[in-house]
């Protein structure tokens, strides 16, 4: 016998067991099957839902506050009728991106820096001048310090 025949002799009886099992299980009805502690669960929730005790959540979520990692109450308290106050913190403010270009010798050293806020281009500064409220103040060798928004950049003159 070829190995095709020899299959498809296997496989009859197995179509033939799903063939059975199909008529079978259309002619049975479904509660027979059910053990009888399932058959009493299944008409006890077909009698009705059961009021539940929902004042007994509302207790739970009064005593402590479960809508915070904390659980603690939050330190300001909500009030909507007093209408929108001043923030407790003001956004970040955004630092310009200073960059020296160049420098200048002479009796009066200057430096060329560009990106000052509100000036486009560069500028040549003098120590002591203030441009937009950046303040130069030293040259030394290749670099310079400026002081403004609470901050003193220290800038490198970039070797090319």
């Amino acid at each position: 016998m070829r190995a095709a025949e020899l299959l498809r002799l296997a496989l009859w009886p197995l179509a033939l067991a799903g063939v059975v099992a199909v008529i079978h299980s259309a002619g049975v009805p479904i509660a027979a099957s059910l053990p009888r502690s399932a058959r009493a669960t299944r008409v006890a929730a077909q009698a009705g839902p059961q009021a539940y005790p929902a004042d007994s959540l509302a207790a739970l979520v009064q005593a402590g506050d479960v809508f915070r990692l904390g659980h603690r109450p939050a330190p300001v308290r909500y009030d909507p009728a007093a209408g929108a106050g001043p923030q407790p913190w003001s956004p970040p403010v955004s630092r310009p991106a200073l960059r020296l270009v160049g420098l200048v010798a002479g009796a009066t050293p200057l430096a060329a820096i560009e990106g000052l806020p509100g000036v486009e281009g560069g500028r040549l500064l003098k120590v002591g001048e203030q441009v937009a409220g950046f303040r130069l103040m030293a040259i030394e060798g290749g670099r310079v310090r400026v002081a403004g928004q609470d901050t003193v950049w220290v800038l490198t003159l970039r070797q090319q």
